[in-house]
């Protein structure tokens, strides 16, 4: 059988003995469970039931005219989310804790949040803290050491 890895995506030919094992794969060496043997396309439709087509069709009510919200599902008159029901807040478009949207009539996936990454950082702010850290090094140097820098100036600068 031919399969994709579920981690990498690489394309594996495995023997049909392999179904419902533990393998690993060879490009990133991470442990899967191969799904049972599918049937294939061709027996798939050989099987398939197929009922004969009806000479009488007629328009169900509700596929007339599509609505997106009815008024009771106007987020001003709910009180309680369809989707989980939570208690909703007056004034609210989506539900904060399902995200549920009543004029789509579905929940919607959230946005991901960034997460801080150490190995994802502004490089500006790097060299930033090594000017500041070179300026602070530099005062630190002068101060504890003015008598030898005055002397050397002196020398340079006779007046």
């Amino acid at each position: 059988m031919k399969l994709n890895c579920p981690i990498c995506s690489v394309m594996l030919n495995l023997d049909d003995n392999f179904a419902k094992k533990l393998v690993r794969c060879p490009k990133c060496e991470q442990s899967f469970v191969v799904p049972a043997v599918a049937p294939t396309v061709a027996e798939r439709i050989q099987n398939a039931p197929i009922a004969p087509p009806s000479d009488e069709f007629e328009l169900s009510p509700s596929a007339k005219e599509p609505t997106l919200a009815p008024e009771s599902l106007h987020p001003n008159a709910l009180k309680f989310c369809p989707g989980c029901g939570a208690q909703w807040k007056k004034g609210t478009i989506e539900c904060n804790a399902c995200h549920y949207v009543p004029a789509l009539g579905a929940q919607i996936k959230p946005k991901a949040k960034e997460r801080f990454n150490l190995l994802q950082f502004d490089l500006g702010s790097v060299y930033w803290v090594l000017f500041l850290g070179a300026l602070g090094y530099g005062g630190w140097y002068l101060f504890t050491h003015w008598n030898s820098v005055a002397a050397t100036i002196r020398s340079i600068f006779p007046s």
